[in-house]
């Protein structure tokens, strides 16, 4: 193997190479979705394709041209490994974000779910207070209305009672009369004698 065909082979290697780079570098930004690796496997097995292509017009046969295909076999192979290793990768990458996502949502639609029933919650007890308050305004009514009644009986009751304290008081003219103090019926049975 000459020198030249040395350099072109090594030549070569790093042209793939650097595609791969070239291709990771391009595509680095958009791995997290299928159709980014789908593109960038396509775009590499490209490469080695134009680099077959290449050892083949050059004319290289025989043992080094053997080697040279084993070489780029085994790197097209790894750099498919790589591939598939990533793309597994952000597979699990991205059903760990969805069922953090899931979990998210599920603890928001919890917090929401309690949020509406505390809000249910106080609007009973709102609802409720009010209803009491209503209760207590209507009793004290009633209970002033009861008082009310109470205290025009009693004022009946005290004027019943003045009348008849009065009733039984003496009149003036009898409490400084002689032998008056009794009543007409009294003095007229001890005075008075029926006739005969």
């Amino acid at each position: 193997m000459s020198a030249e065909e040395g350099s072109g082979v090594r030549g070569g290697e790093v042209e793939g190479e650097r595609a791969v780079g070239e291709t990771a570098k391009s595509k680095g930004s958009g791995l997290q979705r299928t159709n980014s690796l789908d593109a960038a496997k396509a775009e590499v097995s490209q490469a080695f394709k134009e680099l077959r292509q290449g050892q083949g017009t050059t004319g290289q046969e025989g043992e080094e041209g053997a080697v040279l295909s084993s070489k780029l076999q085994k790197i097209e192979e790894k750099v498919e490994l790589a591939f598939v290793s990533v793309s597994d990768w952000l597979s699990e990458e991205l059903h760990h974000q969805k069922a953090h996502l899931v979990l998210m949502q599920n603890q928001l639609d919890k917090q929401q779910q309690a949020n509406l029933k505390q809000q249910q919650e106080l609007k009973k007890l709102i609802e409720m207070e009010k209803a009491q308050r209503v209760l207590a305004q209507r009793s004290q009514r009633e209970q002033k209305e009861v008082l009310q009644d109470n205290m025009a009986t009693l004022a009946d009751g005290m004027e019943q009672f003045e009348e008849r304290i009065f009733s039984l008081e003496l009149p003036w003219w009898k409490k400084w009369c002689i032998g008056a103090r009794g009543t007409y019926h009294e003095l007229s049975s001890q005075r008075y004698r029926p006739i005969k």
